[in-house]
């Protein structure tokens, strides 16, 4: 069996530019699962607080979170019953569903699986391709 010497030769170029599409594409996607919350209508809605108090944060090169600032996130997307320092003793809260009418708690947990992570596969795929400029096919 003969071996050949074999060459390979990486473009840097282009190995840069889809990293860059990569990072483009990651922060679109984070956007674009915000708003498909947002309009899936499944964060409690009352004031409006906790629902405008979710954002992206990039927390490194290619990751990014989706965060609430307000302080009734925990509490409300866990929905345990709790006791807190004044002894006071408080049931999982029902969601009322006036203004969201998919109120629930966990609203994160459907882009665990199935079809929501299709939803961000799907979206990253589509976003990488064009933030690629014609690498990507």
């Amino acid at each position: 069996m003969k071996v050949s010497n074999v060459k390979i030769q990486i473009n840097q170029t282009v190995m840069k530019t889809l990293k860059d599409a990569a990072g483009r594409a990651m922060e679109l996607t984070a956007q674009a699962i915000l708003s498909d919350l947002i309009s899936r209508q499944v964060i409690p809605k009352d004031t409006s607080e906790l629902e405008r108090s979710h954002f992206v944060e990039k927390t490194n090169d290619l990751v990014y979170h989706i965060v609430s600032s307000s302080k009734y996130a925990r509490r409300w997307y866990f929905n345990l019953p709790i006791d807190d320092k004044l002894g006071r003793h408080y049931e999982p809260a029902v969601f009322q569903k006036t203004k969201n009418p998919n109120a629930q708690d966990h609203w994160m947990d459907y882009y665990l699986n199935d079809e929501g992570m299709e939803f961000i596969i799907d979206t990253f795929a589509d976003f990488w391709k064009k933030e690629s400029r014609g690498i990507i096919k």
